[in-house]
């Protein structure tokens, strides 16, 4: 009986040895597995940790190994969020990075103190590296992202009204967007310059000059009549400008367009006259109204921000689903100065238009100019708001680069991040002008930003639907529950 319960209790204990054993060899091989290819999923609503589907194209087809120093112990990056930074989210995306690129990335975490002589030739000109930055570099060249970009954020500004900032608001991650812009960046052959002309009190929006950076293009400035383009030029831009260009000065821009180059020029309400810029325009089929437009319906907040619509284009086809719309404000009219959309092998195709509730009214300096009631001597709409002229060009070889003019409204410019489509479509509007194929544009991901944007015509709907009507419903179907039962 002794040896029966003593063989029982090897037996049990065989097997509670066993279990313990297989249960520590599963943790482990889920553990190797899980470090191996990343077995672990998002569950948040939003899905803020994903990898977007262009990263992972980028990362299967990186041309060449690239190396991204994190300026951080790995302990740090895992445990520490640093003022509402969530760097553990970084660490688990630079994992997942890994992971997919298969060998052609390797991530590295350094502490920017006991490295500094490896990181002297990483460090920005005029500049200092700072501990969380990423640096990824290849034999090309380098690029650093600082904390911020990496993050969606907010300034914070003091409440005396003296515009001082004094912190930040941390609103989501857009670690897609700047690690992957990254990659890009130091794995191109070349990169892409955007020029902006000058001299002429022009006023580039400061998210337009973001968003170049972000896709990777290479900036800067020129005085057309102090200089001649530089060489290699993919763009050149005039934002705004309040004074007119010359004769010379344009001739040039011609020149560059007899190259294949790309002009974009950006307006508003407040641009003046200008009538050697507008003798250009007219040579490429756009003439612009001296009128801004307006919309009662198809806006938000105020008849002075358009939600305009997507013409059919090759460059507007990725955006003509999109659930986003795009805004923009003191746009002026656009029409065709030719017959027809085309003047020998020049073709002008519009790029946005507003609805048929907008109208237009003569651009004052009367303070009263933008009330939205409408006026006998205002003109309805619908208006082209953005336009785009291509020329076909041949060489020797066939078909060549064609030369492209956009214009468009100075707002459109403007970056609001993931709420609008201003952003995303600028950026596919430069990628075509351009044709650079290493830019990206992926929208930040938001920890908690479920608003929804809503026209004028969207907000009468509501009123009428939720403010009036279900309240009569619900008090219509009362009465008539009582009417009944008062007579039982």
């Amino acid at each position: 009986m002794k040896h029966k319960r003593l063989s029982y209790g090897l037996y049990s204990a065989a097997l509670t040895a066993a279990f313990v054993a297989g249960v520590v060899l599963v943790n482990m091989l889920a553990t190797l597995l899980t470090d191996r290819f990343y077995l672990k999923a998002d569950m948040t609503a939003e899905k803020i940790y994903e990898i977007s589907g262009e990263t992972e194209a980028v990362l299967r087809a990186l041309p060449e190994s690239v190396e991204l120093y994190v300026l951080a112990t790995e302990a740090e990056m895992e445990t520490i969020t640093a003022g509402g930074f969530d760097l553990p989210a970084v660490r688990e995306t630079l994992r997942k990075y890994e992971t997919i690129a298969a060998g052609r990335l390797r991530v590295f975490y350094l502490d920017p103190e006991l490295n500094a002589g490896l990181l002297q030739k990483y460090k920005p000109e005029g500049g200092e590296l700072s501990r969380y930055d990423i640096i990824a570099a290849t034999e090309k060249r380098h690029k650093v992202l600082g904390l911020t970009e990496l993050f969606s954020v907010t300034p914070e500004y003091d409440s005396y009204g003296l515009g001082i900032q004094v912190g930040l608001t941390v609103n989501g991650l857009q670690i897609d967007q700047a690690v992957t812009g990254a990659l890009l960046s130091v794995t191109a052959d070349t990169l892409p310059r955007a020029v902006f002309t000058e001299g002429h009190g022009e006023t580039p929006q400061e998210t337009l000059l973001a968003l170049l950076q972000a896709g990777n293009y290479e900036t800067e400035t020129v005085d057309l009549a102090r200089a001649a383009l530089p060489e290699g030029a993919s763009a050149l831009i005039i934002s705004a400008p309040m004074a007119d260009f010359t004769g010379a000065e344009i001739a040039l821009v011609d020149d560059y367009l007899k190259n294949g180059g790309s002009v974009l020029v950006a307006v508003d309400q407040a641009t003046p006259g200008l009538p050697v810029l507008e003798r250009f325009l007219a040579a490429w089929g756009m003439q612009l109204a001296d009128r801004f437009v307006m919309d009662d319906a198809q806006a938000i907040q105020s008849p002075l921000y358009l939600i305009p619509q997507l013409a059919e284009h090759a460059v507007t086809e990725p955006f003509l689903h999109s659930s986003l719309y795009a805004v923009t404000s003191m746009s002026r009219p656009i029409t065709s100065v030719w017959t027809g959309d085309a003047s020998g092998d020049r073709a002008l195709s519009p790029l946005l238009f507003t609805s048929e509730t907008s109208y237009a009214r003569l651009i004052s300096a009367d303070s009263r100019t933008t009330e939205p009631a409408r006026r006998a001597d205002d003109t309805p709409g619908p208006f082209v708001i953005a336009a785009l002229c291509e020329e076909t060009r041949y060489s020797v070889q066939g078909a060549a680069r064609p030369a492209r003019v956009l214009l468009l409204p100075v707002s459109l410019t403007v970056d609001y991040g993931d709420r609008f489509l201003n952003g995303s479509l600028m950026s596919g509007l430069l990628s075509y002008m351009t044709e650079a194929g290493q830019t990206v544009r992926i929208p930040a991901k938001s920890y908690a930003d479920n608003r929804m944007t809503n026209t004028q015509r969207d907000n009468v709907f509501f009123f009428w639907a939720l403010v009036v009507l279900l309240p009569l419903g619900i008090l219509a179907a009362g009465y008539w529950v009582w009417h009944r039962r008062r007579h039982l």
